[in-house]
């Protein structure tokens, strides 16, 4: 009957209709007790006071109705799963997934097809990540979740438009993308460059035959706010070399501060008279000095420690430092040198934990010099990464990465740790897990750190900091530090208050959702407090 149906032009909810009232369902109930039960995206049961079937829902999620009815009915006996279709779902999760939860039951799921036996045409957005509160400037990235049907090898183009009241808007970014059905994952990446609340729709065109064009687009909003990114430098290459206009620090300060959105506060290792006169101070200093409590620490988004020995922190400034990147979410790179990583003492500290690279101890040792030169070769990780796009063609990228300008020395690391990417290694030089890490960084807590395991002053990376650009400057090296400056605050940049977190339970929500606001308060001393008096509006 329901071949027959197929060939006129009877709707699909007449279909079903006819099929739970009467026919399939009226022979099922000689034998078994029978429920009926409708859904779009939430399931309810078609009990005789019900109703007819109506097709009034704006979401179809197989998936989820599925998952509702085995959990409604967990504690009963089900013989068998009939599932009355016409093909269309619009849910994130895998309806093959939640069938196979009733088959483990030893409860078969028959799928009952309604309407045409050609599948449909059709491309749909399903889904987009992102963060939405964002610093202007910052590289953003967008996670799109495409579904398409019937249109296997298919290519098209993924388009995002900045919309702008009375303006046709402005296209920022454009991405093919070869359509491989079902699900599939789409990463756009693009920067606000304005200030306040930015409108943005991601579309695919329509396709010729394309039966829902609808489903094909999202808008979402941005909220890009102009935010000063604080970063404190702590270096031990406290000189200049002969020759040479500026001091060791300078050509890294100089990188971040061409951004005007960066400020940097330098400290020596050690007390040295010179820099004490313009205003530099030490490490060690009680009061101009790397931060003794967690607020003064806590003003800064980054932390940068070149070539400093753990000894010249107590042991509350370790941890603070690991809270600082766990709980605040801040940034921490270590840059190599003869008392950076195991040689510096950080095997086995507190420290240890949160860097992307596993360390032996004080005897790890370094090579450098003569007959040890080296460019640094990029891994697939790396050239795909943001931090190393120097320019946005990936073959000039690396073309410009393959001209790098030698290397002198790195630190020896026994290898990456579990959770963390390798951007850069060594062309030649291998430990017995692989060649060895020269770039690695790694996600720790909210915040994230960095393992440059060479370095960026005099010696091991003179000509690096002074020559690796384009006609004798060193404009390659400033948009290296800004992009890694970039992804280690990316949380910082992301959070409006640093005192007040708020998230949502989702990114984005249909009309009539409920949408659940999740509110953290911290204390003066940034730990969960429940003293605080907290209201939405």
């Amino acid at each position: 009957p329901v071949a027959e149906a197929a060939k006129t032009d009877v709707s699909r909810i007449a279909l079903a209709q006819e099929m739970t009232t009467g026919g399939l369902t009226e022979r099922l109930k000689r034998d078994f007790r029978v429920k009926t039960y409708a859904f779009g995206e939430d399931l309810r049961e078609q009990t005789e006071t019900a109703g007819p079937l109506e097709a009034t829902g704006k979401r179809t999620n197989v998936a989820r109705a599925l998952n509702h009815l085995g959990a409604r009915l967990a504690n009963e006996t089900v013989s068998a799963v009939f599932l009355l279709t016409d093909g269309g779902d619009n849910g994130l999760d895998d309806p093959l997934a939640a069938a196979a939860a009733f088959r483990a039951r030893g409860t078969p799921v028959h799928c009952i097809g309604l309407g045409s036996a050609k599948p449909l045409k059709d491309i749909q957005i399903q889904d987009l990540s992102l963060h939405r509160r964002v610093s202007m400037g910052t590289l953003v990235t967008a996670d799109l979740t495409l579904k398409s049907e019937a249109m296997d090898g298919v290519t098209v183009p993924v388009v995002l438009t900045e919309v702008k009241p009375g303006s046709a808007g402005k296209v920022v970014k454009r991405q093919e993308v070869t359509l491989k059905g079902g699900q599939q994952q789409v990463r756009l990446d693009f920067s606000p460059t304005e200030e306040g609340v930015l409108r943005y729709v991601v579309s695919i065109p329509a396709q010729p035959g394309e039966a829902v064009k609808e489903n094909n687009s999202e808008t979402f909003v941005v909220h890009s706010s102009k935010d000063i990114l604080k970063v404190l430098y702590m270096e031990g290459t406290q000189r200049r070399v002969t020759g040479r206009e500026l001091w060791e620090h300078q050509y890294l300060v100089k990188a971040l501060e061409e951004d005007k959105d960066v400020q940097v506060t330098t400290l020596f290792r050690d007390d040295v008279e010179a820099a004490r006169r313009v205003g530099i101070s030490h490490v060690r200093d009680p009061v101009n000095g790397f931060p003794q409590d967690k607020a003064k620490l806590y003003e800064y988004d980054v932390l940068i420690s070149s070539d400093i020995d753990i000894d010249y922190f107590s042991e509350k400034q370790l941890a603070n430092t690991v809270d600082f990147v766990a709980e605040h979410g801040g940034g921490f790179v270590m840059i190599g040198g003869y008392t950076a990583f195991g040689t510096g003492g950080y095997h086995q500290s507190v420290i240890d934990k949160m860097l992307p690279v596993e360390m032996q101890g004080r005897g790890d040792g370094y090579t450098e010099g003569p007959g040890h030169q080296f460019r640094w070769v990029l891994t697939p990780e790396g050239r795909a990464h943001a931090i190393m796009q120097i320019d946005p063609d990936m073959e000039k990228n690396l073309k410009i990465w393959e001209g790098m300008p030698l290397l002198n020395g790195f630190n020896h690391v026994l290898r990456a740790k579990p959770g963390a990417t390798v951007l850069a290694v060594h062309p030649k030089r291998r430990t017995e897990f692989g060649p060895s890490i020269l770039l690695a960084i790694q996600q720790y807590g909210r915040g994230r750190s960095m393992a440059f395991v060479t370095d960026t002053t005099a010696g091991w990376g003179e000509q690096f900091e002074a020559e690796f650009g384009d006609g004798g400057d060193n404009q390659f090296y400033r948009k290296f530090w800004q992009n890694a400056l970039r992804w280690l605050a990316a949380y910082q940049l992301k959070v409006p208050h640093k005192r007040i977190v708020i998230r949502s339970s989702a990114n984005r929500y249909n009309l009539g959702d409920t949408a659940e606001i999740y509110a953290e308060a911290l204390d003066e001393h940034f730990e969960p407090t429940f003293q605080a008096e907290v209201w939405a509006e």
